[in-house]
């Protein structure tokens, strides 16, 4: 071997180690796939009517999922989160006023996991 190919592993062995080339993206991504798997097998958990709700949050959450949405605020605003949880109550069928408490614990929740989720794959 001469001089040129040892120098040439080398340096493809040192590249291979350093920051400049990690080898966790990979590995990353299984990881957050690995969140996503546990996150819903726990909702499958959720009772019937409470479900139903969780797929309106998280319908509504979808439609707020865009770069510059106030949901990636660093602070969101409390009365948009409000009327946000005004209008999930009105798509309800047949909501009771015990429901109103829950639907806000419910959005929070979706929020920040999607927040947990946009920080961990953008670097915020």
């Amino acid at each position: 071997m001469d001089y040129s190919q040892e120098q040439f592993l080398k340096m493809q062995n040192t590249l291979n180690q350093s920051a400049a080339y990690p080898r966790y993206p990979q590995d990353y991504y299984m990881s957050e796939l690995g969140y996503q798997r546990d996150y819903e097998r726990m909702k499958q958990m959720y009772p019937e009517q409470v479900r139903k709700l969780q797929r309106i949050v998280e319908d509504e959450c979808d439609q707020l999922e865009y770069a510059g949405s106030f949901m990636f605020d660093l602070s969101p605003d409390r009365l948009l989160l409000r009327r946000l949880c005004d209008r999930i109550y009105q798509r309800m069928e047949n909501p009771g006023p015990e429901y109103r408490d829950l639907i806000q614990v419910m959005l929070y929740q979706e929020m920040y996991q999607r927040r947990c989720r946009y920080r961990r794959c953008t670097g915020w």
